[in-house]
């Protein structure tokens, strides 16, 4: 469903105003997403990744760093 959203608003605005964060999942706004190494998670696929600022302060806070989804 958030993909549809995103997807629709990116075709709308020709950007994408949103990403998805790669811990749990929450759409977030690109603006206030965290770029990391994926290095941080587990079972990250690709070189960088977003984070939404909870799961950045979670990570940075020393909680587990496997994708909660």
């Amino acid at each position: 469903m958030q993909e549809d959203v995103l997807g629709t608003l990116s075709t709308i605005t020709r950007t994408n105003v949103a990403v998805t964060c790669a811990r749990c999942g929450k759409a977030t706004p690109r603006s206030q997403a965290r770029i990391v190494a994926s290095a941080v998670l587990d079972d990250a696929h690709s070189e960088f990744t977003y984070l939404c600022r909870e799961c950045d302060a979670a990570i940075k806070a020393g909680e587990d760093v496997s994708a909660e989804a």
